[in-house]
């Protein structure tokens, strides 16, 4: 019998695995959804415009005379400071020479990796909870929260924001639990304001007890809604909800405000939220102070709610 075994033979190459699995989340929900802009200045501004209630009163006797004109120039006037978020990544000489496993460039594959963490970061920041920051040096875009005017929030101390104008967030009331009940009312509170939410952001507790909804098939066995004998395949989710004011879609987010568990379901028009770009993202090379390759990743943004009265927040859920 031979004595040399591949455990203890020096000369045996060993089996690296040529791709590196990164499991870290890096989905996108709102920051995807939203419409790209552009910012000219560090204070970003817009005009929010709403109509009059309709008046069924409204008819004039034949000859009559015009009534008094009324002034319909009267939108209201919005603004999110822009906020500077970053990457700095870098790696030496030494590991940009030799064969890697995995990826063929050390600072290329660095600088994807701080690419996707960025773009994190930013979704994050528009879901959880802080108001503007306007200081000269340092700025920082209010969060979603700030905006939203169609709100279920819980008792106690939950509040909302009282300003709309992102000097002011939400405050935290008793959790209860997530049902379509909620869901609808606010559902029916935006389109009642003009709006029609179109996506449903949740995060991962919230979107499990979404699938468990039966809308109207409660009317049937949940054996007929959610499974199918003949491709023997059992359904646990739902990917859309069609409620009297419209259809949505549903997508999962790992960035939503957590105490304990996602306490926050979002209903969002993508046609009234944007992320507006003072300076796009961008990767500079940083000053050489030694043997190896300096970057950093930025963008400067902000948040635009486009229309205060288009969205909807499902808040406190537990």
């Amino acid at each position: 019998m031979a004595n040399s075994l591949t455990t203890t033979t020096a000369g045996i190459r060993e089996d690296l695995g040529s791709i590196i699995e990164n499991l870290s989340p890096s989905e996108t929900p709102v920051l995807s959804a939203a419409k790209t802009l552009t910012a000219t200045q560090t204070n970003h501004e817009w005009l929010e415009d709403t109509l009059t209630a309709p008046n069924s009163a409204n008819f004039l006797i034949e000859g009559g005379a015009a009534p008094a004109t009324v002034d319909k120039l009267t939108q209201d006037r919005l603004g999110n400071y822009t906020q500077i978020s970053t990457k700095s990544y870098g790696v030496s000489d030494t590991m940009q020479a030799v064969n890697n496993a995995g990826f063929d460039s050390a600072i290329a594959y660095a600088a994807a990796k701080a690419a996707r963490e960025l773009k994190t970061d930013v979704d994050a920041a528009i879901t959880k909870s802080h108001v503007v920051k306007s200081g000269t040096s340092t700025r920082r875009s209010a969060s979603l929260d700030c905006w939203v005017r169609n709100a279920s929030r819980g008792g106690g101390a939950g509040a909302a924001p009282g300003t709309f104008d992102g000097d002011a967030k939400d405050t935290l009331g008793t959790q209860r639990a997530f049902t379509e009940g909620l869901m609808t009312d606010v559902i029916e509170d935006c389109w009642t304001n003009g709006g029609k939410p179109s996506l449903i952001v949740a995060g991962p507790k919230q979107r499990g007890v979404f699938s468990g909804f039966d809308g109207l098939s409660n009317t049937i066995t949940n054996s007929t809604a959610r499974s199918d004998r003949a491709s023997r395949t059992i359904m646990g989710t739902a990917e859309v909800y069609v409620s009297n004011y419209g259809q949505l879609s549903v997508v999962a987010s790992r960035h939503l405000r957590v105490t304990t568990v996602d306490r926050d379901v979002w209903l969002i028009d993508p046609e009234q939220i944007g992320v507006a770009y003072l300076r796009p993202w961008e990767e500079k090379d940083m000053a050489v102070v030694g043997d190896g390759q300096d970057r950093m990743m930025t963008v400067e943004w902000t948040l635009e709610v486009c229309n205060t009265y288009a969205h909807g927040l499902v808040a406190d859920l537990n």
